[in-house]
């Protein structure tokens, strides 16, 4: 079954400097050029593995010698101009006749303040551009991403006694993590261990997991691109009820 003949399935993960966008199985990745580049112009180890199964876009990034009223002016034109951006790839990816799912990941309160105010700029303008295309949209918190990941990927644990009325289960990966408490790696390892997902984006990763996992972080742009990639799994089965 192709599922992308019925519906459009996205998902969008977005942070300020490197936001991930999965169409239909389509990867892209938006990110500052400093990143992208090393000082000769080769890409960086990261983007080099992944250059070639997906599609990578660039941005300056904001100078720190500029004062204060031209920095928050750069900040908002390159968020709008990541904005369009987004919604120029997907509406070059999509099938326009049929419906278009979006999930996107909601904010992380924890985060700083000006960071956060930033991320809310951003994110309102993509939300507001997949809006007026009238994609059915839907925002996906921090945590109930992390849940649903593992729940994707492995089986659950019955915990409620064998007299209960209603059967309670717990979601954990074998490493005894419990879904709710997730983090970038066990996101990575979820997708990794899918065995019911074969796209060309998890078979490719899958090939420097071990080295990307050996990191104390998970190198960008993965990160941001696996939770992307997740929302799309995500958004499809909360529209389908298929644990594609």
């Amino acid at each position: 079954m192709n599922i992308f003949n019925e519906a459009n399935y996205i998902g969008i993960d977005t942070s300020l400097n490197s936001t991930g966008l999965v169409v239909n199985d389509k990867v892209f990745c938006y990110n500052n050029k400093e990143d992208i580049y090393t000082s000769k112009g080769a890409y960086t180890k990261w983007f080099d593995y992944l250059n070639p199964f997906i599609s990578i876009r660039e941005y300056n990034k904001i100078s720190s010698d500029i004062e204060y009223s031209e920095s928050e002016i750069f900040k908002f034109k390159r968020s709008e101009e990541i904005a369009n951006d987004i919604i120029t790839d997907i509406l070059a990816n999509i099938n326009p006749n049929i419906p278009t799912y979006v999930a996107i990941e909601g904010y992380s309160y924890n985060s700083e303040v000006g960071r956060l105010i930033d991320l809310v700029t951003i994110q309102t303008l993509i939300r507001r551009n997949l809006l007026l295309n009238k994609f059915i949209l839907k925002v996906v918190s921090p945590s109930t991403l992390k849940l649903e990941t593992c729940k994707m990927t492995y089986e659950p644990l019955i915990v409620s006694k064998a007299n209960a009325k209603k059967i309670k289960y717990s979601y954990k990966n074998p490493d005894g993590i419990a879904g709710g408490n997730f983090q970038k790696p066990h996101m990575y390892k979820a997708i990794f261990e899918n065995d019911k997902w074969t796209d060309s984006y998890k078979i490719n990763i899958s090939r420097f997991y071990k080295e990307a996992m050996s990191n104390s972080k998970i190198p960008k742009p993965i990160d941001d691109i696996n939770d992307a990639y997740l929302l799309q799994k995500y958004v499809i089965n909360f529209f389908i009820n298929l644990y594609y």
